[in-house]
């Protein structure tokens, strides 16, 4: 075999495994689940079902998080930018901290509060790993497009932002 069938060889046998990897990807679509009752930041019981019907951006942070805290102001920024959309903050801790953040810094979308049931529902959602943060995005239909795992960075979520708003 010359060096040029080699290389078409490693080529096919890569975008084989590509596509092989994006089915799988696509095949997971979770979707929000039932149950998990977490708590709004006035003690108020809720859950991430009650958000069904809506584009939904799901972010699981915690206050000692310094990657989750660097990521706020651009979620604050996208829920700012986009009403057609939910941005969600599921805190995974204690209640008081979390509290005390948003009173400090005002958010202007939902906080839920969950610890271990927080923990829970993400991994209802598909997180395969706990790390925070830890952001998924769910269509209005319920289903989950996207993962990331890691601090949102501009430009993160542009693509699967026009994807969720038909844009």
């Amino acid at each position: 075999m010359t060096a040029l069938q080699k290389l078409a060889v490693a080529v096919l046998l890569l975008v084989a495994f590509a596509a092989g990897v994006g089915i799988y990807l696509n095949s997971r679509s979770a979707e929000i689940p039932d149950g998990y009752p977490l708590t709004d930041l006035e003690g108020q019981p809720g859950s991430l079902a009650a958000f069904r019907g809506r584009p939904l951006i799901v972010n699981f942070w915690a206050t000692w998080c310094p990657p989750c805290r660097r990521e706020i102001p651009l979620l604050k920024k996208i829920q700012a930018e986009n009403e057609a959309l939910t941005v969600i903050g599921i805190a995974v801790e204690d209640p008081p901290p979390v509290q005390k953040l948003a009173d400090e810094i005002g958010f202007n979308y939902p906080i839920l509060i969950g610890e271990q049931t927080a923990v829970d529902l993400a991994v209802a959602l598909g997180i395969e790993f706990i790390g925070l943060p830890y952001t998924v995005l769910i269509d209005a239909e319920g289903r989950v497009l996207e993962i990331h795992s890691g601090e949102l960075k501009e430009g993160d979520v542009d693509a699967t932002l026009d994807l969720l708003l038909g844009r």
